[in-house]
């Protein structure tokens, strides 16, 4: 009891109160103690604790993190700006709040919205599968629109996509008419 105790951040992103290191005395349980601020990056996080009188008298340790809750989704279509008719592929991926994709996340369920009512969505909603998911997107009208996803439990848990701009397509074939087209008669 009664001895100083250095805990060093020796890896990770990690502090101690803002800083990379904090000197701390064991109490008379002989106990030193010291709060480690992890960083915002998953990852480990590592940590040598050493007897101030005893330099000799060390431990180190390691704090794996993992990603936080979901805070957002991206929603990155594979084209935004397509032709009527043509199918567009949508990755949607959930961030925590530190901005890392949530990798661990197997289960939360997702649904796909369009800002237009003309947009066919396939499927329209998902299961996260590793933090991502995707969906495909058709509008066969000329106009421009948004994606959205949003968790199902929790709709605040959301991400929208960049506009989408649909050309109309090109014509395809012509029609030829012969004659002046005056004095025909109907039917």
């Amino acid at each position: 009891s009664g001895e100083s105790v250095i805990f060093t951040v020796d890896g990770g992103g990690g502090s101690f109160g803002g800083g990379g290191n904090t000197t701390v005395t064991s109490g008379g349980n002989g106990i030193a103690e010291a709060t480690l601020t992890t960083g915002t990056t998953p990852g480990n996080n590592d940590v040598t604790a050493q007897i101030v009188s005893s330099p000799l008298d060390t431990v180190q340790f390691r704090v794996t993190t993992v990603p936080g809750g979901i805070s957002y989704y991206t929603v990155t279509p594979s084209a935004t700006d397509t032709t009527a008719g043509d199918t567009v592929t949508v990755t949607v991926v959930a961030y925590d709040a530190n901005n890392n994709q949530v990798t661990t996340d197997n289960t939360t369920q997702v649904t796909y919205t369009s800002s237009s009512v003309n947009v066919v969505l396939v499927p329209s909603s998902g299961t996260l599968t590793g933090g991502t998911s995707s969906f495909k997107a058709v509008d066969a009208v000329a106009e421009s629109f948004t994606l959205t996803a949003k968790s199902n439990a929790d709709t605040s848990k959301s991400g929208t996509s960049a506009v989408i701009t649909v050309s109309a397509n090109s014509a395809d074939s012509l029609a030829y008419v012969s004659g002046r087209g005056t004095g025909v008669t109907a039917g």
